[in-house]
């Protein structure tokens, strides 16, 4: 396309588009880097150029450098490649070498297309009688697609070495790339000797060229307009006020509030947002009539930020919802981990799409038109039939990402109302009979009492009345259900409401629930789910002013906060939410931040340019100060051992230095003070062997500082950077010190591991001087979720977990191997400043700009929890998980706490089951083992010596003590249940169910002790005795067999009258005197239980009254023993109940969950209210 079509059609600005050699004429402020390309590239045969993203690099090629060597080199072949995407690429490299110069007119054959490389090039720069010029741009998605491939000669690797190393090949080649992919070049550093030693890094626009590059354009525009065609101009003021805003980390696609950078004088340029800017400048004034930019048009669309920012928002809002759900489902699959865009097929991108497939052409046609420019396409050499789409330009990549993000969270809310709603009408039609009679009796009373005559017309009145009260407050139950997942305190007020719609007045619930006026079933699932949903321990109102810090002593029983109102406080939380601060330290500033040391009898705080070390037992004065020179925000850290301070800062350009500080000397003067070289540095850490610190800058100081940095205090000096440019405000080791975890203003936090060693090796080997230099590769992720700038993280003491704290107002815990968002913590009102763990790892403490403390608890398996079971005196729960391990809780108070976490399996545990006495723990686990454990201790229990021949040999499905707690019994997939005998007498008993290829899916004890049952996939339960002899066999009725025979457990009655098993969707009764006379004691047949797939979990009440049944649509059936009347569905989760548990006394009811959770509530609905009245004023911020 020439440069005069384009004109026409938008104008002289490109948008997010990179420049190609069509928009030469309007391509300025790059000149000086243009000549330095072309001198390297000419006089050297292998250039790396390098930068961020988004900083020009494809722009500065396409429309610069290669225009100028066509006009100043004409017989020079320049070959650009950039189609890494196509699996055949090397056949379309080659090929486009050839095409090149022999487009020149030459007069020799055209080499074999399939030759290798070097032989390629060499016959291309023999023909045209010099030097070839290969430029290879968008290096790194070359490494996105093709796997290191370097041992065949054939491979690129090997002829891409070969053609650099050759002196008979006349070639210059330019690798151009992202920065944060110059690591991966060491593919080719065996082959190629001193790769990186003709390297050239492109920054970002300074400000005079970005000046260039608003204007210049313009007047080459209006040069070419026709005679009488008015000029278009632009005030100085927009220029000068575009310059000031466009500024790296000033604005951000699709982060609210932009990447939070700092504004200053001088900095860098972003190219892409700038001309993104000026394209929506342009559409605007040419709408209005107008032939001059102007300032007013920028401040009246919110300035740059906003424009960026909603960008993308502004091309969804053009497509209807069904194009948008299209967009969701295939968004992410644009985007890889690492931020960089990856280019999809047409029919891949279908496929995703599921039923909304017909869609996906016109959605696709409509991203990549030039109005919108969200995608654009890829051609593939020679397949024009073939046609992939990539995101326009890395930087859309978060926004990509975001949009998906809110888009999938407001369809989850609107899926979670709509199917609420469908529960809460499904579950009144269920009550509607019992309701009815309610209603008789109440009716039957109020006519007896008021008179016949004057309570007919009254009746329908208070009936209506009631209907609409129970209506309204299924809708209030709809929409705490929708809030939960996001917003716990919300959902669990709405959930009261919803509770108290049906109540009178005068009344109180409790009084209600006894006359029958009971609330609607939606009412009593939307709070057990709010109380389910609800990680918030306490709230602690703590000041009127903004709190910045909060922190915990070693031992975990106090809590400091620092804060605006210029008090640093500690408090004791060894009894629950304190009311009164133990100590008050008086300062005369906002105090930023503070931290126990180890003897945590001294805290140490900063105010201002100051850190302050105090005593507990002496708060009205401090123990001494440590004056850094300037404001130090949150630039601080203690050393492990207590014994060192850092500190850094803003202020005066001499305050922007690092200073280490000997907590204990009385000497005033630092021990060391490190030049940070003009970085403003607002977070700080120590290694944890205190050899090191780790800083990030929101401003770098210098354009080609890295925003992460690591000093050496004994060589003084920085030792190592982290490729980074993103403004950022936290750092933290982990424990070990072998990953960095760094958050930054664009909302990510992300996790830093070299590859093939640990951090801590490097920094030993950087701190001690050996360490080469040599360009690192990092095995980083990158963790999104914070829809603002994160303003704290902190790594837990065991290394798993990762906490942060947003500007969104959401507290964030994350797995750190995995990347995974664990817990997403609502309920602030304002900035969380910090979120910080207790030294147990099982609690989190936020602290927000709203003035508050939120306690919260985070305990929990990692995965599926697939078994839960109480102990015989209920004090003690145990669960079980796909995370592999099973867990000890104490419940001695009616919450659980973590005592032990079992660890021992190698696969999931699937069963858990306390010996009688509560003295011991078995689990059950699908690597085929099973173990014993000490309740008390957490250790593991070896089991008496088993002989091979009665060893399981496939999954374990199910495991039981006898009542006695002498034996052991397990059931398998290897179509075996086993006895062992656990006080050494006798030998283990091996039974086979039903054949080797007939799973055993449960087993389970009589009450008697003296018999034992087993359940299998061949829809059949076998009774046996202790021996192993078979006492008979029931089985599912011939005319349901055809429905499905894979029964998922058995349980027998309390009274041992009965036994009861679960196949997908149906519960059969059978009497035990069934297994002798199968015939003469059919199976009662439960009521279909309707809305779920399949039924895995089932359990009797130890009264006898109850079977639970747990489901795969989050729900638990509560059927009335033994004429097997559904009486009640309590739903508390959000995914299948795997297991389910009654506590001794039958008052609790506790189920396990594909969710990840697990949860204990009363079966009492009255209790339930007042455990949620009891959560809500815990966690209110009023005391």
């Amino acid at each position: 396309m020439n440069a005069e079509v384009r004109i026409e059609q938008r104008c002289p600005y490109v948008g997010l588009q990179p420049f190609e050699e069509a928009d030469r004429a309007f391509f300025f402020g790059r000149e000086r880097d243009q000549r330095v390309i072309i001198a390297n590239l000419l006089s050297s045969p292998l250039t790396i150029l390098y930068g961020s993203s988004g900083v020009g690099k494809s722009s500065v090629l396409m429309a610069g450098v290669v225009p100028q060597l066509h006009r100043e080199r004409p017989r020079t072949p320049v070959v650009v490649f950039r189609n890494w995407v196509d699996r055949d690429f090397q056949l379309a490299l080659t090929r486009a070498c050839i095409e090149t110069v022999w487009a020149m007119q030459v007069d020799q054959p055209r080499p074999a297309e399939t030759l290798p490389l070097e032989e390629v090039l060499r016959a291309c720069a023999e023909a045209a009688h010099g030097t070839i010029l290969v430029i290879f741009d968008q290096f790194e998605e070359y490494f996105l697609y093709h796997a290191k491939d370097s041992e065949a000669a054939g491979a690129f690797e090997a002829q891409f070495a070969r053609a650099v190393n050759r002196e008979d090949v006349d070639v210059g080649f330019l690798v151009a790339l992202r920065d944060d992919s110059l690591s991966r070049l060491d593919r080719f550093q065996e082959r190629i000797h001193n790769l990186l030693s003709n390297r050239l890094r492109l920054n970002h626009l300074e400000p005079e060229a970005a000046g260039d590059a608003i204007r210049k354009p313009l007047e080459v525009w209006n040069a070419l307009q026709a005679v009488g065609v008015p000029p278009v101009g632009i005030d100085d003021e927009l220029v000068d006020e575009l310059l000031r805003q466009v500024r790296i980390g000033q604005v951000s696609a699709g982060r609210p509030g932009g990447s939070g950078g700092l504004r200053h004088d001088e900095g860098c340029i972003e190219a892409p947002f700038l001309q993104l800017v000026m394209v929506r400048l342009w559409e605007e004034e040419r709408a209005q009539g107008s032939d001059r930019l102007r300032r007013e048009t920028l401040d009246r669309l919110k300035g740059a930020d906003e424009i960026v920012r909603t960008h993308l928002d502004v091309a969804m809002a053009r497509l209807d919802a069904t194009s948008q759900a299209v967009c969701a489902s295939f968004f992410d699959r644009l985007v890889t981990p690492s931020g960089s865009k990856i280019a999809c097929g047409a029919a891949d991108l279908i496929s995703w799409a599921g039923d909304l497939a017909p869609h996906v052409p016109a959605v696709l046609q409509s991203l990549s038109d030039a109005r919108n420019r969200i995608l654009r396409t890829v051609s593939v050499p020679d397949n024009p039939e073939v046609m992939r789409y990539e995101i326009y330009h890395d930087v859309l990549a978060p926004a990509i990402l975001d949009w998906r993000q809110r888009f999938e969270a407001d369809r989850q809310r609107e899926e979670a109302l709509r199917v609420a709603r469908e529960k809460a009408a499904r579950r009144e039609e269920e009550a509607q009979i019992a309701r009815e009679r309610a209603a008789r009796r109440a009716l039957h009373r109020w006519l007896v009492g008021l008179g016949m005559m004057s309570c007919v017309a009254g009746a329908g009145w208070l009936y209506a009345s009631w209907e609409g009260m129970r209506s309204a407050a299924n809708e209030k139950a709809a929409q705490s259900i929708s809030n939960a997942p996001i917003d716990p305190g919300s959902a669990l007020s709405l959930a009261l409401e919803a509770v108290e719609a049906t109540v009178p007045s005068w009344m109180s619930v409790a009084r209600a629930a006894r006359l029958h006026l009971t609330p609607t079933a939606a009412a009593e699932d939307a709070l057990r789910q709010a109380i389910q949903a609800s990680r918030l321990v306490w709230t602690l109102p703590v000041s009127g002013r903004a709190l910045s810090d909060v922190a915990f002593s070693p031992d975990g029983g106090r809590l400091l906060t620092a804060g605006q109102d210029q008090t640093a406080r500690v408090w004791d939380i060894r009894s629950g939410r304190p009311a009164e601060p133990v100590v008050t330290f008086a300062h005369d500033a906002w105090v930023r931040r503070g931290r126990f040391l180890p003897d945590g009898e001294r805290v140490i705080t900063v105010s201002g340019g100051l850190a302050y070390l105090w005593s507990l037992a002496q708060p009205t004065a401090p123990l001494r100060s440590f004056e850094h020179g300037g404001n130090i925000y949150s630039a601080f850290d203690t050393s492990a051992d207590g014994r060192r301070l850092a500190t850094a800062g803003d202020g005066a350009q001499k305050a922007r230095v690092i200073r280490i500080w000997d907590v204990d000397a009385d000497v005033p003067e630092p021990l060391l003070t490190l030049d940070a070289e003009g970085a403003w540095i607002m977070g700080l850490a120590f290694s944890p062997d205190g050899c090191c610190v780790a800083t990030a800058a929101v401003e770098r100081g210098k354009a080609e500082r890295s925003a992460i940095a690591l000093w050496g205090l004994e060589r003084r000096r920085e030792i190592l950077s982290l490729p980074l440019e993103e403004p950022s405000d936290a750092i933290a080791f982990a424990p070990d010190g072998s990953a960095l975890v760094t958050a930054s203003r664009d909302g990510w936090l992300r996790v830093w591991e070299p590859a093939g060693k640990g951090f801590d090796v490097l920094l030993r080997e950087a701190a001690g001087g050996t360490h080469r230099g040599e360009v690192l590769a990092w095995n980083g992720r990158t963790l999104a979720g914070h829809g603002d700038r994160i303003r704290n993280v902190e790594v837990s003491a065991d290394g798993a977990l990762i906490a942060s704290a947003g500007g969104d107002g959401t507290a964030r815990v994350w797995s750190r191997h995995t990347g995974e968002n664990l817990l997403t913590l609502t309920g602030h009102l304002s900035y969380v400043e910090a979120a910080r763990f207790s030294p147990d790892g099982r609690h989190v403490a936020t602290a927000s700009r709203d003035g508050t403390v939120k306690f919260w608890n985070i305990e929990g398996h990692a995965n599926t929890v697939t078994s839960i079971a109480f102990s015989p005196d209920g004090r003690t729960l145990a669960t079980g998980s796909s995370d592999r391990t099973a867990r000890i809780w104490d419940f001695a108070d009616g919450t659980p706490r973590l005592r032990h976490t079992l660890r021992g399996h190698a696969d999931q545990v699937h069963r858990v089951a306390f010996d009688p006495s509560g003295a011991r723990l078995a689990t059950a686990g699908l690597d085929n083992q099973l173990r014993l454990w000490d309740v008390a201790s957490g250790e593991a229990v070896t089991l008496p010596s088993v002989p091979p021949e009665h060893r399981h040999k496939d999954q374990l499905r199910g495991v039981a003590f006898s009542p006695d707690g002498r034996l052991l019994a397990s059931a398998g997939a290897d179509g075996h249940a086993r006895l062992y005998p656990l006080a050494g007498e006798g030998s283990p008993v091996s039974v086979l169910h039903g054949g080797a290829t007939i799973q055993v899916s449960g087993v389970a004890f009589h009450p008697g002790g003296e018999r034992w049952a087993t359940s299998g996939f061949d829809g059949k339960l076998k009774l046996w005795d202790l021996s192993g002899t078979d006492l008979g066999t029931v089985g599912l009725p011939d005319d349901e067999r055809k429905l499905g025979i894979r029964i998922a457990g058995l349980a027998f009655s309390p009274d041992g009258e009965y036994v009861a098993a679960v196949v997908q969707r149906r519960v059969r009764v059978w009497p035990v005197a069934a297994f002798k006379e199968p015939e003469v004691h059919p199976p009662v047949r439960l009521p279909l239980i309707e809305g779920a797939r399949h039924c895995a979990a089932l359990a009797y009440s130890p009264d006898g009254r109850w079977l639970a049944v747990g489901c795969s649509d989050a729900g638990v059936r509560l059927f009335e023993m033994p004429a097997g009347t559904l009486v009640k569905t309590i739903t508390v989760h959000k995914n299948e109940v795997r297991g389910v548990a009654f506590s001794p006394d039958g008052t609790l009811l506790a189920t396990a969950s594909n969710d990840k959770t697990f949860h204990v509530s009363p079966l009492a609905f009255e209790a339930v209210y007042e455990a949620a009245r009891r959560l809500q004023k815990a966690t209110a911020a009023e005391r």
